[in-house]
Parts: C-alpha cells; sequence; structure tokens
C-alpha cells in the first residue's frame, strides 16, 4: 500500500511538471491586412453562423500544431532562431480563395521559397518528417489564412464554398518576423510567446 502511494505521488509530480503545452509559429500580417481577413471571416460567420474561425488571430500557419514541454521553451526559442536566422524579409502575395475539401474555406497565401523555407525549418522543430521541401514543389504545403473551418460541415461546405470560390482577393505584405505563440487554456485563445525577426541579408554583389 505505501509502495502504492508513493507511485501516485510521484506519478502526480511528473504530470504536474511536464505536461504538455500547445504551440504553434504563426505570421500574422500587419493590421490592415489583418482587418481585410478578418472582415471576411465577420462576414462568414454573420452568412453561415460559422464561429470559431474568429477565435484565433488572422495568420498563416508555419509547420503545425504541436505539444511541448513548456519547462523547456527557452531552448524551443533557441532552436527556431537557429534554424530561420539566415531567411530575410520577404514580400508575400495573397491570392484569391481556396479549400480544402469539406472542412476549410481559405484566402490563399502565394508559395515563393522564403515561407517555404519558414514552413520547413518549423515543422522539423515542432517534430514533423521534414516532409516540405521548398527546394522543390511546395505542393505539400499550402499556405493560407482560413476564414472558416472547424465548424465547418460536410454539409455546409458546399455552400460556402459556392460563396467564395469566384471570389477575387488580392493584397500583399513584407514578412519581417515570424511568431511562437502558446495555447492559452484558461482563457481559450492563443498567447504571443516570442517574435523572430527575419535577419538574413542578401548576399553582396558587384552592383551592391
Amino acid at each position: 500500500m505505501q509502495k502504492l502511494l508513493i507511485y501516485l505521488v510521484i506519478l502526480c509530480v511528473k504530470n504536474y511538471y511536464y505536461t504538455p503545452s500547445g504551440y504553434g509559429v504563426f505570421i500574422l500580417p500587419p493590421w490592415p491586412v489583418s482587418m481585410r481577413v478578418n472582415t471576411l471571416r465577420e462576414d462568414c460567420c454573420k452568412t453561415f453562423g460559422l464561429k470559431k474561425a474568429l477565435r484565433p488571430p488572422v495568420h498563416i500557419t508555419l509547420g503545425k500544431l504541436f505539444e511541448y514541454n513548456s519547462e523547456f521553451e527557452s531552448q524551443l526559442i533557441k532552436n527556431l532562431r537557429a534554424h530561420t536566422r539566415s531567411i530575410i524579409p520577404f514580400e508575400q502575395q495573397l491570392e484569391d480563395f481556396g479549400s480544402f475539401k469539406s472542412h476549410t474555406v481559405y484566402v490563399k497565401a502565394v508559395q515563393n521559397q522564403s515561407i517555404g523555407e519558414l514552413n520547413y525549418a518549423s515543422s522539423f522543430i515542432s517534430g514533423g518528417k521534414r516532409q516540405y521541401n521548398y527546394k522543390g514543389k511546395l505542393s505539400s504545403f499550402k499556405p493560407h489564412l482560413s476564414i472558416a473551418y472547424r465548424d465547418l460541415t460536410e454539409e455546409l461546405y458546399p455552400l460556402v464554398w459556392e460563396e467564395y470560390k469566384d471570389q477575387k482577393f488580392e493584397a500583399s505584405f513584407t514578412v519581417t518576423k515570424f511568431t511562437l505563440v502558446k495555447w492559452d487554456a484558461v482563457n481559450f485563445s492563443w498567447k504571443n510567446i516570442h517574435d523572430f525577426p527575419l535577419e538574413g541579408s542578401k548576399p553582396l554583389t558587384l552592383f551592391s
């Protein structure tokens, strides 16, 4: 009985200190672009009653959402910085709409080498299988900003997609940083943990 009690105490302590937290790596567009996309999310909510896309900030997800022991958060930050320090700021184009059949409608972010490099590094740090090869085709990575997902049902999807599939949308912004976010289980929201400025520089040429 005493051994069982000791085991339960150890297990409780272990769970207390090592319960993983939810993390993500986001590109957060500047306010003017963010407001335009958020207006789309709000309109979709009013028209179709889809609310869950309004919960997170307007963002492009890099890699995948993942769990990590928050006790080692500082090491996570160091790893992300080390794997992305050479990437230079870049222009990100947004163009029209796309969908993941039956569950998500989104604004398309145009693929480019820089966002591919960021995604490659982020997916590796977050425990991915390094499946996003920015040097080749980027078909396995579809950067996007969701306007409807999670509560978008298979039955409702055709109606929502019909509403947006032929609409036009254009915007662009300069990506100068990306952000590590952490899930706040108390307030049910993503909390910004650390911003990573893109500090790489273009190689010098004869005409620099």
